[in-house]
């Protein structure tokens, strides 16, 4: 689940078509709510995280300000950025030399917790 920086509507996030398909399914017969999903142009995410020498928190809060309009929050209020197609994701890590793009959230999110407790 992804809640973006800048609108009110929460994304679902999945692998692929069956795992949408599989949560419609769960909760029309587990909880018996009809759900309507729509799909978000949205194809690609990644986790966003900035390391104390390249400027920690100030930096990564510049990137998600400059990126609002491509930026949620996950469960874990890790900063996520989204993006159309993988050429527009190589070209923002291009401009954000500083900030580190992760692939899998179990990363990310252990280094947004370490960044939390220190």
């Amino acid at each position: 689940m992804f809640r973006p920086v800048a609108g009110s509507v929460l994304l679902l996030g999945a692998v692929g078509q069956l795992q949408f398909e599989v949560v419609a399914h769960r909760l029309e017969h587990e909880y018996g709510v009809k759900a309507r999903i729509a799909p978000s142009r949205f194809q690609v995410a990644r986790w966003v995280t900035c390391s104390e020498e390249d400027g920690g928190a100030k930096e990564l809060q510049r990137f998600i300000d400059a990126n609002a309009h491509r930026v949620a929050y996950d469960a874990v209020d890790a900063p996520t950025v989204l993006v159309e197609y993988a050429p527009e994701l190589r070209a923002i890590e291009a401009n954000w030399p500083k900030i580190r793009f992760h692939a899998l959230r179990e990363h990310a999110g252990l280094v947004f917790q370490k960044q939390l407790d220190a």
